[in-house]
């Protein structure tokens, strides 16, 4: 599919016809750092003359005119980066500490912003925002299929139905899957279903933001090309020593002499081991969270595994890809019983929900029905639910940081495609071990004078 090169002016609305995947076109407007995106369906009506935007935080599934849902996302990667070039930048094997990461190069997007979120703007359109992370470059933007006819929305997928479609897939049985239609796509780029380009001079210059919302630092990084998978941010005022610290370590002075202690899945070891975080929180004080830890239900493992850090300075806590089945209201209210039973404690938390899964290549061992229940949409859904339980505690030594938005772009190029769509190479771990660390440090007001 060959991409539409528009030039238009900031902030002001174009339309590209596009002639494959059931589009009729697309309407874009580039404004205040974010990328609004306007998709019309075959036989959709969307002016932006007369139209207006929906609120799209927090929404995920398109409820069609039969009753069923239909789930769309949004890539962009900088224009620059052509295949040929992605292609032969891809996955710096020498770097790689992890022996299993050391696959051969495959084929990558080298996508840079991703989004999950769509909504609709009228009839046969719907709405999607990217938020781009530089100004003065040139972007490529897909929208990307996703799942279609599903009888429920995803957010409606619970624990009790995920261990009866595991108990079914035990006994060589396939579950009936929630949804009918998949789209897989290119296993590069995945599921295009419209392209086209955004030219620099289409760019708002509006001012970029000015402090570090850990709650969502989307927009506020960049992940580095070609593909070493380390990121950098863009300046905002607290974020600024992400990208300005000269190699300096996070974990130093008096950040390295707090004690802290962090509870997570494997992706939380990655990030000790690989992120940097281990610098400051010792192995014996990492609290691996999943069907072995104590506890009948999740509410029950998070408490039993928080516990232990009641004295410590910081706790982090990474709910993790463990608990996937669990739907976002199983994952706030078991999140939120477990924060009040810290109600005592002295820490200060720092509370995540999982990085995302490329749920379009969960191994063929699991049941197929896990694909529906990891996807980008359930992640963003459960991030959604524990960043809401977070606020439901209203205590100021409480707070949510966002690892998922970060990891989002790199669902189609830093995995292991073959055989490992939850785990990341090394190198991207580095920015959420130093989100996690300027999180302490500037939410639980701890100094790094050193």
């Amino acid at each position: 599919m060959g991409l539409l090169r528009l030039g238009v002016a900031s902030c002001a609305w174009r339309a590209a016809e596009v002639a494959d995947g059931g589009i009729d076109r697309v309407h874009y407007s580039h404004c205040r750092q974010e990328l609004r995106i306007v998709v019309v369906e075959r036989g959709g009506d969307w002016d932006p003359a007369t139209s207006a935007l929906p609120a799209l935080a927090g929404r995920y599934g398109l409820r069609r005119d039969d009753g069923t849902y239909s789930y769309r996302r949004a890539y962009a990667r900088y224009l620059e980066d052509d295949a040929a070039a992605c292609a032969a930048s891809h996955h710096p094997f020498g770097e790689e500490f992890e022996p299993k990461f050391r696959a051969p190069a495959d084929r990558g997007g080298c996508y840079v912003a991703a989004a999950v979120e769509a909504a609709w703007a009228g009839a046969g359109a719907y709405a999607l925002s990217l938020a781009l992370p530089e100004p003065g470059r040139s972007y490529a933007v897909n929208v990307l299929g996703g799942f279609d006819g599903c009888a429920e929305p995803l957010e409606a997928l619970d624990a009790a139905r995920f261990a009866a479609d595991e108990a079914t897939w035990a006994n060589r049985s396939a579950p009936a899957a929630p949804c009918a239609g998949y789209a897989r796509g290119d296993a590069a780029t995945g599921p295009v279903l419209a392209s086209f380009e955004v030219p620099a001079d289409a760019l708002h210059a509006a001012p970029r933001r000015t402090r570090c919302r850990f709650e969502s630092i989307r927009g506020a990084y960049a992940w580095r090309r070609p593909h070493n998978h380390s990121a950098r941010f863009l300046g905002v005022d607290a974020c600024a020593p992400l990208e300005d610290r000269g190699g300096a370590p996070f974990c130093a002075g008096d950040v390295k002499r707090a004690s802290m202690a962090a509870v997570g899945d494997s992706n939380t070891g990655y990030v000790l081991w690989f992120g940097g975080l281990g610098a400051c929180v010792p192995r014996d004080r990492f609290s691996r969270l999943g069907a072995t830890t104590p506890g009948a239900t999740l509410a029950e493992k998070l408490e039993a595994s928080l516990a232990p850090t009641a004295g410590d300075s910081v706790a982090f806590l990474y709910v993790g890809a463990h608990f996937a089945g669990h739907s976002p209201a199983e994952i706030r209210a078991a999140v939120a019983a477990a924060l009040a039973a810290t109600a005592g404690s002295r820490a200060c938390y720092i509370v995540s929900m999982a990085l995302d899964v490329q749920h379009e290549n969960i191994p063929r061992k699991w049941s197929p029905t896990q694909k529906f229940f990891r996807s980008s949409w359930r992640v963003a859904m459960q991030n959604d639910a524990v960043r809401a339980a977070v606020a439901d505690a209203a205590r100021p030594r409480v707070h949510f940081l966002d690892l998922f938005g970060p990891s989002l772009p790199l669902h189609f190029d830093a995995h292991r495609r073959s055989s490992d769509p939850v785990h990341f190479r090394s190198q991207a771990y580095r920015l959420f071990g130093d989100a996690s660390l300027l999180a302490a440090s500037e939410l639980c007001g701890i100094g790094n004078d050193a």
